[in-house]
């Protein structure tokens, strides 16, 4: 907010005129100012894992990771929208690469976590109903504002850390029930019924991030509830 004890003078730097406007560095990070596309990454999880026998099976987990990166913040897009390295070039990287001023905020501090768990128990005449509940954190996002530049032309430049907010969390629970046949000695047949997203949750997974009229119009929400039927032939 304009006028709190926050507010602070950010220089940018513009492309000298007469320069291309396509420019590709080969040795990233040697470049004065503009710091390379790295990141750190530290996690902790803890599971336990029962393998199915007497009939059930049960996996769960949590875990939680700390990033430090560059991240694509012009739209939210989630959590793992990271700039990194790949062996066919940088990804996550399209604004990025091309605006060096982003680059010189420096990398981001975000959070997240999850959990889950994953069980399956086959009941008599080979009944066998299985299910699994994930919950996961939302990411980390910031408001950014789009700068014009005479040369470079439009830059985005984030206007708080992108720590400073977090989307909701987002819960999805899945069940499958099937039944099988045996047909002859070697053959079996199963029919298969799925139910993804059953307590039809409907949490925003993105939304815009910049500054104006569109500010925190919704891109996506969680898909609804949907349920798929199939038939698996063993031979």
């Amino acid at each position: 907010m304009r006028g709190t004890a926050d507010d602070q003078v950010l220089t940018l730097y513009d492309r000298a005129a007469g320069l291309p406007s396509a420019r590709t560095f080969t040795n990233p990070g040697r470049v004065s100012g503009v710091p390379a596309l790295d990141g750190d990454y530290h996690t902790v999880e803890f599971a336990l894992n029962r393998r199915f026998h007497d009939k059930w099976l049960l996996l769960t987990s949590f875990e939680n990771t700390w990033a430090d990166d560059f991240r694509n913040t012009t739209t939210a897009t989630g959590a793992l929208d990271v700039v990194r390295q790949a062996p066919t070039g940088f990804t996550g990287a399209t604004d990025v690469m091309g605006q060096p001023n982003r680059r010189r905020l420096g990398r981001q501090k975000t959070t997240y976590w999850n959990y889950k768990i994953l069980g399956r128990y086959v009941f008599p005449f080979d009944i066998g109903v299985s299910g699994s509940y994930k919950l996961q954190s939302g990411y980390n996002w910031a408001r950014n504002t789009s700068v014009a530049l005479p040369n470079a032309g439009s830059e985005s430049v984030l206007m708080e850390p992108l720590s400073a907010n977090r989307t909701g969390n987002v819960q999805i629970l899945d069940f499958r029930v099937e039944k099988r046949f045996s047909v002859g000695a070697a053959r079996r047949i199963t029919g298969m019924m799925d139910l993804f997203n059953a307590l039809n949750e409907n949490p925003i997974t993105g939304f815009r991030t910049v500054t104006g009229a569109r500010f925190k119009e919704v891109i996506s929400v969680l898909d609804p509830r949907a349920a798929r039927f199939g038939v698996r032939w063993e031979f």
